[in-house]
């Protein structure tokens, strides 16, 4: 970390235009001012990195860079898309609320800090990963009936592969 931290500084301080190769997703989000993502040796994204994170091009870029979840659905309407797709929203994107009779049941919790990721069932037998306040996470046990929503527009919508 402490020598990542030095590569970046001496960068930035001479203006050097550098590539660096890696497998590690921390590494190239912390350091690069651009980021390219390949598949099988073919580049499937370039941007910088929060626009990676928050905007993929790809589902494969999605799951790659993060979590990310993977929702069945179905679209109708759309002229470029119909049918079953796939939802794909990252679990800071999702709303997680106790509720009796909700749509999911609470499978898993594990602390990260100010936040606690919660693993829920879904109805089909999906589980999502939804990432809650952990000074409210305390009141979801598991087990506990919850109501996850989606409140804004997904990340991504793919065809169902």
């Amino acid at each position: 970390m402490q020598l990542r931290e030095q590569i970046r500084s001496l960068q930035q301080r001479l203006g050097t235009t550098t590539l660096f190769v890696t497998h590690d997703q921390e590494e190239a989000l912390s350091m690069a001012d651009r980021v390219g993502v390949m598949k099988d040796g073919k580049l499937e994204q370039v941007a910088v990195p929060s626009k990676l994170y928050a905007e993929p091009a790809t589902a494969f870029v999605a799951e790659f860079v993060g979590t990310m979840n993977r929702i069945p659905g179905q679209m109708h309407g759309p002229d470029r898309m119909s049918g079953d797709v796939d939802v794909m929203v990252r679990p800071e994107g999702l709303r997680i609320a106790v509720q009796p009779g909700g749509n999911g049941i609470v499978t898993d919790r594990t602390f990260l800090g100010s936040v606690t990721r919660i693993a829920v069932r879904l109805s089909g037998d999906v589980t999502v990963k939804v990432d809650h306040l952990t000074t409210e996470a305390d009141s979801m046990p598991l087990g506990t009936s919850v109501q996850v929503s989606l409140p804004g527009a997904p990340v991504l919508v793919t065809e169902r592969r």
